[in-house]
């Protein structure tokens, strides 16, 4: 790996998590450097710590948003059955939002990237502006 701005950043927040228990703030600059710089595995441990932070201090929607990026690197790594599980929890939390909220948006993510990958569209007439399709 080179020593990027991304991986200084995962060695300094990897080092200091082995020293003791990290920010909320901190374990999600972890998550990401380690995603940025290639590391998924130790990404994808850094998402789910912090879902379990943020869920421990009643904080609903960034403990969402962190479970929808779990889902998201899960369908892009193949693993179908754990971006699922993670796509439920991301909804069952987000439910009383709405259907409009930013968080719902990404919740539809997952389903347009394999509707687009079999060929299908997101797209119904009546929606995507008034039914047309941009090219």
């Amino acid at each position: 790996m080179s020593a990027g701005p991304g991986a200084i950043a995962y060695d300094a927040l990897s080092q200091a998590s082995a020293a003791g228990p990290l920010a909320a703030d901190d374990v999600e600059r972890l998550a990401w450097s380690a995603i940025l710089t290639g590391r998924d595995e130790s990404g994808l441990e850094a998402f789910e710590r912090l879902h379990q932070l943020r869920l421990g201090t009643g904080e609903t929607r960034p403990a969402a948003r962190a479970a929808c990026w779990l889902a998201l690197r899960w369908t892009s790594l193949g693993e179908m059955a754990r971006a699922s599980g993670w796509l439920m929890r991301a909804q069952r939390l987000v439910g009383s939002e709405g259907q409009d909220s930013v968080k719902c948006g990404y919740l539809r993510l997952p389903r347009i990237f394999r509707l687009t990958a079999a060929g299908g569209s997101c797209c119904r007439p009546g929606r995507c502006g008034g039914g047309r399709r941009d090219r």
